[in-house]
């Protein structure tokens, strides 16, 4: 079976991770688009094939598959480039973005001019499109469109060995934010308890090494019993005199990670208490405790 061949709009860390990926699972690629021509053949060069440009107009040629995988902020330049520069039809053509924020609406100028679009956004971290390609197979692709594109975004998907998430394209936002969540500010939590360990003495790169078989195992417990089941803690346990001292400590630290410390803590008593481990009157003690603002409560 012959499959499409793909031009490649903008290929940042994602862009060409995703190109190099395709090409090996048997897609051809076509133009590859960057906005200065070292970035188009250092692109190609990791790819393995493709045309290096500057310019979008022919990244509409040979083929009819284009990815606009740009910065966010760009993806409505791109599109306004296209309109502008190609004044017949788009028929046949296919438009795909890959951000996980934006959804494919932002496309409806080529949609009008016969387009069919949607977005695919691979649910995985790109610092390093090497390692990133190595963890490619198995992960979830969030997809939204129309018919036509979605039915080639699953195509896509399934030669890249992924999974699918339907998203609803009016709140994609949402499932940016979650993913947010999980990535993003884990690190943050991360950062801080390193932060912590650092006031104590311990270099950063000894305290993550202490911590990360806890992180890991954290992880493993959720995969094997699920989030509620693996809550484990002075929470999970009702033990409002370690969270007590927990809250007076914290009075030595910058007073952002006492609130971050309170407000996850709300939601994890939460978590405590539809799981049974605690009774109502030790969420309702945790949850009083967890919103004091002074450094004591009796």
């Amino acid at each position: 079976m012959t499959l499409e061949t793909i031009s490649w709009i903008g290929c940042g860390k994602v862009g060409r991770t995703l190109a190099r990926a395709l090409q090996q699972a048997g897609y051809k690629t076509g133009a590859v688009v960057c906005t200065k021509p070292d970035h188009a053949k250092q692109a190609v060069s990791f790819i393995g094939g493709g045309v290096p440009g500057t310019d979008v107009l022919p990244a509409l040629n040979p083929g009819n598959v284009h990815f606009i995988t740009t910065n966010d902020d760009a993806i409505q330049d791109v599109v306004d480039q296209i309109v502008k520069s190609h004044p017949g039809s788009l028929e046949h053509h296919y438009f795909f973005h890959t951000s996980g924020a934006i959804n494919s609406t932002i496309l409806d100028a080529l949609t009008q001019k016969g387009a069919h679009v949607a977005s695919i956004h691979p649910l995985q971290v790109f610092a390093d499109p090497e390692k990133a390609l190595e963890t490619l197979p198995g992960i979830y692709y969030a997809i939204e469109g129309s018919d036509k594109a979605m039915r080639l975004a699953v195509q896509m998907v399934g030669h890249l060995q992924g999974k699918l998430l339907l998203i609803p394209t009016g709140r994609k936002v949402l499932y940016h934010i979650a993913g947010v969540f999980v990535a993003n500010y884990l690190m943050v939590l991360i950062d801080i308890a390193l932060q912590i360990m650092d006031d104590l003495g311990e270099t950063p790169e000894d305290a993550y090494e202490a911590f990360l078989p806890l992180m890991v195992g954290a992880l493993q417990n959720v995969e094997a019993l699920g989030v509620t089941d693996s809550l484990t803690g002075p929470i999970s346990r009702g033990d409002a005199a370690t969270i007590q001292r927990h809250l007076e400590a914290l009075g030595q630290l910058r007073p952002e990670i006492r609130a971050i410390y309170q407000t996850l803590g709300k939601e994890a008593v939460r978590i405590a208490l539809r799981g049974g481990k605690i009774s109502n009157d030790k969420a309702m003690k945790l949850e009083r405790l967890l919103s004091f603002s002074g450094e004591t409560i009796h």
